[in-house]
């Protein structure tokens, strides 16, 4: 039997007041009222480990994941919004050993939610 692979999308979800893509719950820790001259500079991904294995047995399926990630670029307030249910625990605990370099605005680091989604594949792929 082939090995299962997990493809990673990466999709970054602006969520700062004045430049939100979409909006997730509020966040006292998320900068508001952003000037609109203000320099934003989104996260990017520092380290993600391969997938842990063994990749959960289910249906093909897409999970998005959101998260919060800190000033400090660690992740935080992980949650499955979307998908397989059955894959929402495995999505959840990988996306939490990330580790980002953190948004910025006007050069200091902020906070910021990412989303990603997580391609598993049918059975026996």
């Amino acid at each position: 039997m082939a090995s299962r692979a997990l493809v990673v999308h990466l999709s970054f979800v602006t969520c700062l007041a004045g430049l939100a893509q979409q909006v997730p719950p509020p966040d006292p820790d998320i900068p508001q009222n952003i000037s609109p001259t203000a320099k934003f500079v989104n996260l990017r991904v520092k380290y993600h480990p391969a997938p842990p294995k063994p990749i959960p047995l289910g249906p093909k399926g897409l999970v998005v994941v959101r998260c919060k990630v800190g000033s400090d670029g660690l992740p935080s307030r992980i949650k499955a919004i979307q998908g397989p249910s059955e894959y929402f625990e495995y999505s959840e605990a990988y996306l939490s050993k990330w580790i980002f370099y953190p948004a910025t605005l006007d050069g200091k680091p902020v906070a910021t939610w990412f989303q990603v989604s997580l391609a598993f594949p049918p059975k026996g792929e």
